[in-house]
């Protein structure tokens, strides 16, 4: 393998507001999203999620300031 060209990780992790984050990462380059934060709910906040970065990439139109991963950041 010449080179590493996507990468995944899983943890178990809880936001402090119990919100997962979801959405670009402040702070990184263009077009680094996330979704994290599911507190063992991630087969069913996985798939809202994967429909919430969808809008956001294609159509940069979402409503969801609530699980913005800069909220914690105050950006």
């Amino acid at each position: 393998m010449s080179s590493v060209k996507y990468r995944w990780s899983s943890q178990y992790y809880v936001p402090v507001d119990g919100l997962p984050y979801i959405g670009q990462m402040p702070l990184a380059a263009a077009g680094i999203y996330c979704a994290t934060g599911y507190n063992g709910n991630g087969m069913m906040l996985g798939s809202i999620a994967g429909k919430i970065l969808s809008e956001l990439i294609l159509k940069n139109r979402v409503n969801m300031r609530k699980y913005l991963v800069r909220r914690v950041l105050n950006l």
